[in-house]
């Protein structure tokens, strides 16, 4: 799982994920290590016109239509893809292939394999961002007409995977966000819902590293 991560803001390499920035452009977030509610960038399919992409700021963690209030009591930064379906956080989006790809320049994760907790930054090995399969949604204050989209990380578990399954503390589930293969990014977002499942599992990890 990953509840803090590097955002990808320089414009050379946001365009590795099929953008199309203006020259003038600037990143429309100011903090670039990202937390729980914190905004962020990521890339959708535009509401209005579906051929196109577009990069807005979100917030991290995901605040569904339906909420009743502004922030719910539990965390909604990452959404197990076993569960997405029928998860009430998650399930309207999911349906409604709001979709979306985080861009991130290395993640965090809990380190334990010295026997005490250290973080642990990891990035592609080829230096190349991560793309992040996600869910976006968006909620209105029914009284203020506050409007606020965010978004969610869509995880997998990580037990068989040499390199991810070394992390978080000893005895807990090991789970990896699903990273996205270049090929695989117009195909996600515009994949049917009935699609989604197996787009999500047929996107095997990069090769990774640790930051020093």
């Amino acid at each position: 799982m990953c509840t803090n991560y590097e955002v990808t803001s320089n414009k050379v390499r946001l365009q590795q994920f099929g953008l199309s920035l203006a020259s003038d452009w600037h990143s429309p977030v100011g903090k670039y290590h990202v937390f729980n509610h914190y905004p962020a960038p990521i890339i959708r399919l535009n509401p209005q016109h579906d051929s196109d992409l577009e990069l807005i700021s979100a917030e991290f963690g995901l605040l569904p239509a339906w909420s009743k209030e502004r922030k719910i009591k539990f965390a909604t930064m990452n959404a197990r893809v076993e569960r997405v379906a029928q998860a009430p956080a998650y399930r309207q989006a999911w349906a409604r292939r709001q979709k979306c790809i985080i861009p991130a320049d290395w993640i965090v994760e809990p380190d334990w394999r010295s026997g005490h907790y250290q973080p642990a930054r990891i990035a592609r090995a080829d230096g190349q961002p991560i793309g992040i399969a996600g869910l976006w949604d968006r909620w209105v204050d029914k009284i203020s007409t506050e409007v606020v989209v965010s978004f969610t990380m869509l995880t997998v578990s990580a037990a068989d995977d040499v390199f991810m399954s070394q992390f978080h503390k000893p005895g807990q589930p090991k789970r990896t966000v699903v990273m996205l293969k270049p090929e695989d990014y117009s195909v996600w977002l515009e994949c049917p819902t009935e699609m989604n499942t197996t787009i999500v599992q047929s996107s095997g990890l990069a090769d990774l590293t640790v930051l020093s």
